[in-house]
């Protein structure tokens, strides 16, 4: 007999009175064949019952992992088919996650919990690229510097940009910021960029009186969805009694889609994410490559998400090292 169904005899052969064994052959006879076959029924009934507490629980289960799988959609992903029993427990429980998931930082740490098996999830660090520094990088600036003398006849001045992106300009549209000293009714601004775009400020479009180094925001949603790449020109044009200074001129747009040939606007940077793999907390059985894969079903079809590793490098692809995934490292 097994540890168990032993245990389970001394049990039940206890709860027989005092004496009992003076009346009953309690060892070798009937009665202790009973006992035995009792004995054996309630350990494997109990195995099956602490077996089944685990099967239910998603965390700790085995045999149901099929079964989960199957009722998730889960059960031709390549971690179904060729991972191993953590690698496919770890799937399940990340797709349960992720159901009702905003995609948020919060649900995303949550999702990748089950495979980097971080002690706290709060510690998983996410890669992700801000507004502003989008912004940063997609602005042109030109600080020539401009003086517009009073007039008549009306003085003009024109800057051109130069915008390698590709793609089609973003629902942001294109702005321009035009830092100057003067007087706002004064002046009027022209924007014109490829495909025959063309806006214009009118004079107090920005108010009236006088400013000095004064910023002027000036926003043209309606270049979405037009032509990014190309030449963009903004002008300037003073028709008053006054002198005006343009210290400088600013235009920023942004691509985003697929042109003809398949490329991305630069702007698709902002649904890029990465989540970093540190070494410093990864627990035991960690799975970063299966958390690449799983992170390729769930994201939206418009983002991109990969997992990155933290090395003494920093976040490098290091082809020799035996940790480094290349395809999933942020180039130095």
């Amino acid at each position: 007999m097994s540890l168990l169904s032993t245990e389970a005899l001394r049990l039940l052969q206890s709860c027989w009175p005092q004496g009992a064994e003076f009346h009953y052959d309690l060892n070798t006879g009937d009665i202790r064949k009973f006992l035995v076959a009792q004995a054996v029924l309630v350990a494997t009934g109990y195995s099956a019952v602490e077996n089944l507490r685990l099967e239910l629980n998603p965390a700790t289960m085995t045999e149901k992992i099929p079964d989960w799988e199957e009722a998730l959609g889960l059960s031709q992903s390549p971690i179904a088919q060729f991972g191993t029993t953590a690698q496919r427990r770890s799937q399940v429980i990340a797709t349960l996650r992720s159901f009702g998931s905003s995609f948020s930082l919060t649900d995303l740490r949550a999702i990748a919990q089950p495979f980097l098996k971080y002690q706290n999830a709060q510690d998983i660090e996410i890669l992700e690229c801000t507004r502003s520094a989008l912004d940063a990088l997609h602005t042109q600036t030109d600080s020539t510097g401009w003086l517009l003398a009073a007039g008549p006849p009306p003085v003009r001045m024109s800057t051109s940009f130069t915008v390698l992106d590709d793609g089609a300009v973003s629902l942001a549209g294109a702005r321009v910021v035009v830092n100057y000293t003067g007087f706002m009714e004064e002046l009027d601004f022209d924007l014109r960029g490829p495909g025959g775009f063309q806006k214009i400020w009118i004079p107090g479009y920005l108010g009236s009186g006088s400013v000095t180094n004064q910023d002027a925001y000036l926003y043209a949603p309606e270049a979405a969805g037009g032509p990014v790449m190309g030449t963009w020109t903004v002008q300037v044009t003073s028709s008053g009694a006054h002198n005006a200074t343009i210290n400088s001129v600013s235009l920023i747009v942004e691509g985003i889609g697929r042109d003809a040939s398949g490329n991305d606007g630069l702007g698709s940077a902002m649904f890029t994410f990465a989540i970093v793999a540190d070494p410093t907390y990864l627990g035991a059985g960690a799975d970063p490559e299966g958390l690449w894969q799983f992170l390729q079903r769930i994201k939206p079809a418009h983002t991109t998400a990969t997992v990155v590793r933290r090395t003494a490098f920093g976040l490098t692809a290091i082809p020799d090292l035996a940790t480094t995934l290349p395809d999933m490292s942020v180039p130095a």
